[in-house]
Protein backbone atom coordinates (compact mmCIF):
# COMPACT_ATOMS: atom_id res chain seq x y z
CA UNK A 1 0.00 0.00 0.00
CA UNK A 2 1.12 3.30 -1.11
CA UNK A 3 1.16 6.17 1.64
CA UNK A 4 2.26 9.18 0.58
CA UNK A 5 4.43 8.29 -1.79
CA UNK A 6 5.87 5.12 0.60
CA UNK A 7 5.42 2.02 -0.09
CA UNK A 8 4.24 -0.29 3.20
CA UNK A 9 4.20 -3.95 3.12
CA UNK A 10 0.16 -3.44 3.67
CA UNK A 11 -3.62 -4.67 2.16
CA UNK A 12 -6.68 -4.10 3.32
CA UNK A 13 -7.69 -7.32 1.08
CA UNK A 14 -4.56 -9.66 2.92
CA UNK A 15 -6.44 -11.40 5.24
CA UNK A 16 -3.41 -11.16 7.83
CA UNK A 17 -2.65 -7.30 7.05
CA UNK A 18 -6.50 -6.66 8.11
CA UNK A 19 -5.90 -8.93 11.41
CA UNK A 20 -3.16 -7.07 12.10
CA UNK A 21 -5.20 -3.67 11.48
CA UNK A 22 -8.10 -4.99 13.78
CA UNK A 23 -5.54 -5.93 16.90
CA UNK A 24 -3.89 -2.54 16.46
CA UNK A 25 -7.74 -0.85 16.63
CA UNK A 26 -8.37 -2.77 19.87
CA UNK A 27 -5.21 -1.62 20.94
CA UNK A 28 -5.62 1.85 20.14
CA UNK A 29 -9.13 2.07 22.06
CA UNK A 30 -7.59 0.49 25.02
CA UNK A 31 -4.44 3.18 24.75
CA UNK A 32 -7.10 6.21 23.94
CA UNK A 33 -9.26 5.16 27.28
CA UNK A 34 -5.98 5.04 29.04
CA UNK A 35 -5.07 8.47 28.11
CA UNK A 36 -8.68 9.83 28.45
CA UNK A 37 -8.21 8.36 32.35
CA UNK A 38 -4.80 10.16 32.53
CA UNK A 39 -6.04 13.18 31.76
CA UNK A 40 -8.70 13.34 34.16
CA UNK A 41 -6.49 12.07 37.11
CA UNK A 42 -4.35 15.46 36.18
CA UNK A 43 -6.53 18.37 35.37
CA UNK A 44 -3.24 20.45 35.63
CA UNK A 45 -2.04 18.62 32.55
CA UNK A 46 -1.35 21.31 29.65
CA UNK A 47 -2.81 21.36 26.54
CA UNK A 48 0.25 20.46 24.67
CA UNK A 49 0.97 17.48 26.94
CA UNK A 50 -2.81 16.02 25.98
CA UNK A 51 -1.57 16.79 22.38
CA UNK A 52 1.64 14.59 22.32
CA UNK A 53 -0.14 11.90 23.96
CA UNK A 54 -2.64 11.69 21.11
CA UNK A 55 0.32 11.90 18.67
CA UNK A 56 1.63 8.67 20.89
CA UNK A 57 -1.63 6.92 20.45
CA UNK A 58 -1.52 7.57 16.96
CA UNK A 59 1.48 6.86 15.87
CA UNK A 60 1.99 3.43 17.55
CA UNK A 61 -1.25 2.35 15.91
CA UNK A 62 0.24 3.33 12.45
CA UNK A 63 3.67 1.46 13.42
CA UNK A 64 1.57 -1.55 14.57
CA UNK A 65 -0.42 -1.69 10.94
CA UNK A 66 2.18 -0.73 8.75
CA UNK A 67 5.34 -1.50 10.78
CA UNK A 68 8.02 -0.37 12.82
CA UNK A 69 9.25 3.04 12.05
CA UNK A 70 6.68 3.72 9.40
CA UNK A 71 5.10 6.86 11.40
CA UNK A 72 8.65 8.54 11.74
CA UNK A 73 8.92 7.66 8.18
CA UNK A 74 5.65 9.24 7.34
CA UNK A 75 6.81 12.60 9.29
CA UNK A 76 5.44 11.93 12.27
CA UNK A 77 7.14 13.31 15.51
CA UNK A 78 5.15 13.36 18.58
CA UNK A 79 3.80 16.70 18.75
CA UNK A 80 1.85 17.37 15.63
CA UNK A 81 -1.61 16.40 15.69
CA UNK A 82 -2.88 17.66 12.42
CA UNK A 83 0.02 15.51 10.49
CA UNK A 84 -1.10 12.41 12.77
CA UNK A 85 -4.91 12.79 11.64
CA UNK A 86 -4.01 13.36 8.09
CA UNK A 87 -1.85 10.19 7.91
CA UNK A 88 -4.95 8.18 9.66
CA UNK A 89 -7.23 9.75 7.20
CA UNK A 90 -4.98 9.03 4.20
CA UNK A 91 -4.29 5.02 5.58
CA UNK A 92 -8.17 5.06 5.44
CA UNK A 93 -8.24 6.23 1.68
CA UNK A 94 -5.81 3.95 0.73
CA UNK A 95 -7.57 0.84 2.03
CA UNK A 96 -10.72 2.53 0.18
CA UNK A 97 -9.05 2.66 -2.87
CA UNK A 98 -7.39 -0.27 -2.86
CA UNK A 99 -10.88 -2.55 -2.15
CA UNK A 100 -12.34 0.31 -5.10
CA UNK A 101 -10.35 -1.87 -7.61
CA UNK A 102 -12.41 -4.62 -7.33
CA UNK A 103 -15.77 -5.70 -8.04
CA UNK A 104 -17.69 -5.03 -4.69
CA UNK A 105 -19.56 -8.40 -4.83
CA UNK A 106 -16.03 -10.10 -5.11
CA UNK A 107 -15.64 -8.44 -2.01
CA UNK A 108 -19.05 -9.17 -0.23
CA UNK A 109 -18.88 -12.04 2.50
CA UNK A 110 -19.59 -15.15 0.81
CA UNK A 111 -22.90 -17.06 2.91
CA UNK A 112 -22.46 -20.49 3.02
CA UNK A 113 -25.62 -23.06 1.90
CA UNK A 114 -27.84 -22.65 4.62
CA UNK A 115 -27.46 -18.57 4.74
CA UNK A 116 -28.23 -18.31 0.63
CA UNK A 117 -31.51 -21.25 1.37
CA UNK A 118 -33.09 -18.79 3.72
CA UNK A 119 -31.88 -15.85 1.55
CA UNK A 120 -33.95 -17.47 -1.39
CA UNK A 121 -36.78 -18.14 1.49
CA UNK A 122 -37.22 -14.63 1.95
CA UNK A 123 -37.13 -13.37 -1.61
CA UNK A 124 -40.06 -15.60 -2.51
CA UNK A 125 -42.17 -15.18 0.22
CA UNK A 126 -41.80 -11.69 0.65
CA UNK A 127 -40.90 -9.67 -2.49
Amino acid sequence: MKIFDKEFAFSSLNANDVERLEQAKAKLDRAEEAERQRTQQNPDMSYAEGLRGQCRIIEAFIDDVLGAGAAASLGMDGNDLGKALTVMTELTRAANQEKKQFDPSVLAPQLNREQRRKAKHRRRHHG
